[in-house]
């Protein structure tokens, strides 16, 4: 996979923004694919990002090192075609979660509805949306409806008061 460097690279960096980007742009080839391989790689991605947004997660310092440790295997087994380093990058981020207590709303399950709304925004049917990332098809619903969303004048507006505004205008 040709963006695991540039991740591994942005995650011993720090680099959280730059990791959301990779995201985006590994979803985008994803969905254009039709590869969840890539889709799943995508919300990995992303959680990595949330996660570096978070400081309490590196309280825990012996915990810390060994989830960044976890990140850093699991990305090298990607890149040596491990098809099984998916899987235990999921599980190493549900794992440091469950570790702060977190377990049905964990940080890898919102990137899943987060990156499902992504898709389904772009034109996707929800249910294939909802079938590509492994969610139900209600949380992307909701979810989409707390997204903001940018007219072309760059004006934000919440996606459930778009809809609102546009029943009262017919």
């Amino acid at each position: 996979m040709v963006r695991i460097p540039e991740i591994k690279a942005a995650f011993e960096k720090h680099e959280s923004r730059h990791l959301r980007k990779l995201s985006d742009r590994i979803l985008t080839d994803g969905a254009l694919e039709n590869k969840k391989e890539l889709i799943r790689l995508s919300i990995v991605t992303h959680a990595l990002s949330n996660i570096l947004e978070k400081s309490y997660y590196k309280k825990k310092k012996s915990e810390w090192e060994r989830f960044v440790k976890r990140v850093d295997e699991g990305l090298d087994n990607l890149l040596e075609g491990d098809r099984g380093a998916i899987e235990k990058l999921e599980t190493a981020i549900v794992e440091l979660d469950e570790s702060f207590g977190r377990y049905a709303d964990n940080i890898l399950h919102r990137s899943q509805v987060r990156k499902g709304s992504n898709l389904y925004a772009w034109g996707i049917t929800l249910t294939y949306a909802a079938d590509l990332v492994g969610v139900e098809e209600s949380e992307i619903l909701t979810q989409s409806g707390q997204t903001r969303m940018v007219d072309e004048e760059g004006t934000t507006i919440v996606a459930g008061k778009r809809l609102k505004h546009l029943e009262e205008m017919m």
